[in-house]
């Protein structure tokens, strides 16, 4: 009697040293995992923009509440499990006093059940981390990627913006080149005029020292070719300056000949 006793007494004990060993592993497995879970969510929102840096902080703040809710959850359950092995110990030994026969059978199979049991709650605790954790990552990546559609949107809309700016600017530049060819040109301007000459068919009444100018395409009036001192002369006209302040020609240099009007115009 006192040999079965004192072998159900060590079997208790071992019982009671696995169920704490058991729980141990149970602790430092949830304590690894949510250290896992804190790396990868960290990791993920490392890459978000500032602008939702709030959002991860409510993340990780309630993940840490979830896990830390947890870890009291297990220690209840653990620190029942421990009252409920003392009670079935000290029913066993009672149970021994008294020399029950069938108190090996009915330990083995609080042994079994308490293994079954912790099996379970293990299994169980494990399943809803992950589930959380999951749940709060696919949150924050939901968030984290609204927030990169919005950083998105607004950055084409300063590209379209500084497109609509650019392509203003062209086009005030080619309609300021346009008015420069136009003024370069002759054209694009009123100009009411006293006297003008196209040279389109003949010389105008012009004449040149030496000989008479010769009329060239496109309007150009050619002087004669001469030696020391190539000029040209209009006809004579009378002109108010009064009414017209401007005098408006078109000359254009073949050569390196000294161009003069004398008394007035040197270029």
């Amino acid at each position: 009697m006192e040999e079965t006793h004192k072998t159900l007494t060590e079997t208790a004990d071992a019982i009671r040293e696995e169920v704490e060993q058991q729980v141990n592993e149970i602790n430092q497995s949830i304590n690894e995992t949510a250290g896992g879970i804190r790396k990868q969510v960290d990791g993920q929102i490392a890459t978000v923009n500032k602008s939702i840096t709030e959002n991860i902080d409510l993340v990780n703040q309630t993940l840490n509440d979830a896990i830390s809710t947890v870890n009291k959850s297990i220690n209840d359950a653990v620190s029942d499990i421990n009252t409920s092995v003392d009670q079935q110990i000290a029913d066993v030994n009672k149970a021994l006093m008294t020399g029950d026969s069938a108190l090996k059978s009915q330990l083995q199979t609080v042994e079994n059940g308490l293994k079954q049991s912790i099996a379970q709650a293990n299994t169980g605790w494990d399943k809803a981390v992950k589930q959380e954790t999951a749940d709060r990552i696919a949150d924050a990546n939901a968030k984290a990627a609204q927030a990169a559609d919005q950083l998105l949107n607004e950055k084409n809309e300063r590209v379209a913006a500084i497109e609509s700016t650019q392509q203003i600017i062209q086009d005030i530049n080619n309609s300021l080149a346009t008015q420069m060819a136009q003024i370069s040109a002759g054209t694009g301007e009123q100009f009411d005029s006293q006297a003008i000459w196209y040279f389109d068919n003949d010389r105008e009444g012009w004449t040149s020292n030496g000989g008479i100018p010769s009329v060239i395409e496109n309007g150009w009036l050619r002087p004669t070719n001469h030696a020391t001192d190539a000029y040209i002369t209009s006809p004579v006209i009378s002109i108010s300056g009064k009414a017209y302040r401007f005098l408006k020609l078109r000359l254009k240099k073949t050569g390196t000949p000294v161009v003069e009007w004398p008394g007035s115009l040197a270029l």
